[in-house]
């Protein structure tokens, strides 16, 4: 989505899941951990932080490693004092 999309969004009081399925990230299949932050980040800075989540929806059928990742990037968000 486009940042005057997400703001669309945001402006009418909706929530922005972001999510961590590859093929929907900038680098497609080849996108990592790193990808999924910055879309987070991204999102953040579009639209401020009370309307987004993170959705980790789409890893069904992952191996451990996915998630440790995801639990990563989340507390580190949350030690930046980019979540509540």
């Amino acid at each position: 989505m486009s940042d005057e999309e997400l703001r669309f969004v945001a402006d009418r009081g909706g929530f922005l899941g972001v999510t961590m399925f590859p093929p929907f990230l900038r680098r497609d299949i080849h996108a990592n951990v790193m990808d999924c932050e910055e879309a987070i980040d991204d999102t953040i800075n579009a639209v401020g932080e009370d309307c987004v989540g993170i959705g980790t929806n789409f890893t069904q059928g992952s191996d451990d490693l996915v998630l440790e990742r995801s639990a990563f990037v989340l507390a580190q968000s949350q030690a930046q004092g980019r979540l509540c």
